[in-house]
């Protein structure tokens, strides 16, 4: 898949990464809660590639993960992500396919990494 998405960065008090999504017709719904799903659920925790992986192996049927902020549906398919903290009649929910989601998260650790190493080496 290709994803396409372009890293932003706040060198604020609180230096975060972000990573936004643009063009991408296979992510359905809001978009930011993949981005924010990325910051303040995933982060550093690696063990989100097993999990996702699992999924698509069919080795598990569907796996729900809550999270700080989010709650991730992870299906072979598909995967669900829902703010849990949000107005219900204005949900943030996206889908997207759960091999994308992978590649996804794959990038955002690669990308995170060098974020973390360029805070430490200033």
């Amino acid at each position: 898949m290709n994803v396409k998405y372009r890293m932003k960065f706040n060198k604020k008090d609180n230096p975060k990464i972000y990573m936004e999504f643009t063009d991408n017709p296979e992510i359905y719904g809001d978009a930011t809660a993949l981005s924010y799903w990325l910051i303040d659920d995933v982060g550093e925790f690696e063990k989100y590639l097993e999990i996702i992986d699992e999924a698509i192996s069919g080795n598990i049927v569907q796996e729900w993960i809550g999270g700080n902020l989010y709650c991730a549906y992870l299906g072979k398919e598909y995967t669900f992500l829902q703010a849990v903290c949000t107005d219900p009649k204005e949900p943030e929910i996206c889908s997207l396919p759960t091999t994308m989601l992978r590649e996804i998260v794959e990038i955002w650790f690669r990308e995170y990494k060098k974020f973390k190493e360029q805070q430490q080496n200033n």
